[in-house]
């Protein structure tokens, strides 16, 4: 008998679902046959039951048209998934397959523990979007395979820019600053400007940075690039904001639910957010999704999910064939519409068509950035700069103060390695 097993740890129990075929062995058999084991570690990125479903489905099929593999999944909780698999490396333990995001590519690609897999993609990654191979490329090459986008526009109250006289969205920083001395006439904040230390700077302070033409990292990733006449324009003008009243002071430095927030209350005209959550506190008639605003750059944050293809696996040949199996069209127009994700391919371009709201949201992929490159400390930098980001906000230091001071932590901890 042959399984598929999905070990669930936490919640769910591990389920097997039986095929018959013969015993496996590793590697590829004869007249180019791939067998062996495969063990895949993901993470509950929707429903977890509809999850396993899912993968217990699809590896169903592909054992069908592999009938030397089986497949192995274990489903890890969120906290401490990158230590686990860390863990499990150094072991020896680790599995042939994981679920990544961009930020844990550059650590297992800089140590040789991911396989290269573009020569894998064929021509097939020519319907991959240019931004999600981007952001599992690591010193040019590509290391995982991209299975979904996320979006973090604009969005708007449509309430509180009827109410201000406010027609249409702001497209340029110049006009989000007249939109908001309206905004506040009227009685309202014209954004919620998440500065706690609790918030990732990918979408608080880099949005902002990329959008004045700034980056975080330098191209080679071996210093940062954030202290720049840009990254303190970027940081002026969202000090602005806070001196001016444009957004709520304790969200600068206090974490607050959304329930419990003035976007919540209706008193916000503009939030960076996904707008499911918006859509139940304002009602859809009233969420206006944007494009990013311009200064000299137009871009958004977005981070893609992938799978890539640990180089310790003895089965490599199996593993690039199921990660390639996963992310077939067919597979990920059910898998991202469940998961309430974006697909990273153009051929699936038209997942939200119907919706009208997350739509327009879908039309923005192309605008989104993971705000690479992403070097191996780059969780460490931004830990170092959101407190100085911080810092600015408060009154504590000038942007330009907070920014060289971010800067000498951060490239001592490049350095450190």
């Amino acid at each position: 008998m042959r399984r598929t097993t999905t070990a669930v740890v936490g919640a769910l129990a591990v389920m097997m679902v039986a095929a018959c075929g013969s015993d496996s062995g590793s590697g590829s058999g004869g007249g180019g046959e791939i067998t062996g084991t495969v063990t895949m570690w993901t993470n509950p990125i929707y429903d977890e039951n509809a999850m396993r479903e899912h993968y217990e489905q699809q590896a169903a099929e592909f054992m069908e048209e592999h009938p030397g593999v089986d497949v192995d999944i274990t489903v890890n909780p969120w906290q401490g998934a990158q230590e686990q698999l860390t863990a499990a490396l150094a072991a020896g333990e680790g599995p042939d397959v994981a679920y990544l995001i961009p930020d844990r590519i550059p650590t297992l690609a800089s140590q040789d523990l991911l396989t290269p897999l573009g020569a894998a993609l064929g021509e097939d990654r020519e319907d991959f979007h240019d931004n999600a191979l981007e952001a599992v490329t690591y010193d040019g090459e590509i290391y995982a395979v991209p299975v979904l986008q996320s979006v973090i526009p604009q969005v708007y109250d449509k309430r509180v820019l009827d109410a201000a006289g406010v027609g249409e969205p702001p497209t340029t920083w110049d006009a989000f600053l007249e939109a908001a001395e309206k905004v506040q006439a009227a009685g309202y904040y014209m954004t919620e400007y998440p500065g706690h230390l609790e918030m990732t700077l990918n979408i608080s302070f880099y949005p902002w940075l990329h959008q004045a033409g700034g980056s975080v990292f330098a191209d080679d990733g071996e210093s940062v690039a954030f202290n720049s006449p840009e990254g303190v324009e970027a940081l002026e003008y969202l000090t602005s904001l806070v001196e001016n009243g444009y957004t709520p002071s304790g969200a600068i430095s206090e974490p607050s639910n959304i329930e419990q927030s003035e976007v919540s209350r209706g008193n916000v005209a503009q939030v960076s957010a996904e707008p499911q959550r918006l859509i139940e506190l304002w009602g859809a008639e009233n969420v206006l999704v944007a494009p990013p605003l311009e200064n000299r750059e137009q871009v958004a944050y977005g981070t893609v999910g992938a799978y890539g293809v640990l180089s310790t696996t003895d089965n490599t040949d199996a593993a690039q064939a199921w990660v390639n199996w996963i992310s077939r069209p067919e597979a990920l127009r059910e898998f991202d519409v469940e998961s309430g994700y974006f697909a990273p391919r153009r051929s699936l371009d038209d997942l939200y068509a119907d919706d009208p709201v997350l739509g327009d949201v879908e039309k923005l992929i192309p605008m989104t950035s993971t705000f690479g490159p992403h070097p191996a400390k780059s969780v460490e930098v931004m830990t170092t700069l959101r407190v100085e980001v911080q810092a600015a906000l408060l009154g504590r230091k000038s942007p330009a103060e907070a920014l060289a001071d971010a800067e000498a932590e951060a490239n001592r901890i490049l350095a450190a390695g």
